[in-house]
Parts: structure tokens; sequence; C-alpha cells
């Protein structure tokens, strides 16, 4: 089976956004992970007739999605915590 190598820029990515688009792969591919000098090293190796720049495709998209996730989080976690206090304040327990 080929495999693919994609090397990930921690100027660029989390260590945490790379494991989590990782992850995201091992549906359709087998997945290494390794911690590099710069960043993150991700080895993708296709199931079944899934090509190898196919997986490497689908990384580059989700390290998008998981970085622009994580921004999100970030600079939305104030509201998040002002709305689950205001939840747990108005929750009744059940009888």
């Amino acid at each position: 089976m080929a495999s693919i190598t994609v090397d990930i820029d921690s100027a660029l990515y989390s260590p945490e956004v790379a494991l989590r688009a990782a992850h995201r792969q091992s549906a359709d591919c087998f997945v290494e992970v390794q911690s590099r000098e710069r960043g993150v090293q991700v080895v993708l190796t296709p199931k079944g007739a899934r090509r190898p720049e196919e997986c490497r495709t689908r990384l580059l998209n989700d390290l998008v999605d998981e970085a622009l996730r994580e921004r999100v989080a970030h600079q939305t976690s104030a509201l998040r915590d002002v709305l689950i206090e205001a939840a747990l304040r108005e929750a009744k327990p059940r009888k």
C-alpha cells in the first residue's frame, strides 16, 4: 500500500488542530502522527481503493476547518460561558 507524508508547520496549525484533522481521516486511511521539531508529521495510508493524494487533500481541507473551529471557539468562549451559566441557573432538578 502506498502512503503519503504530510508535514504540518506549527506556525500555521497547533498540534491539537493537526491531531484532530488527522483523526478525521481514520475512517478512510490508516493514520500515523509523529511530533517533529517544527510541527507534526502525518503519514496516511489509504484503506481500500482510496488514493494517497485523496487522503492528503482531505487532511489539508480538514486542517483549515479545524483551525477555524479553534479560532471561533476562542473568540466566543466568553459568550459560551455566559450561556452555560444562564442555562444552569434556570435548570431545575427532576422530581
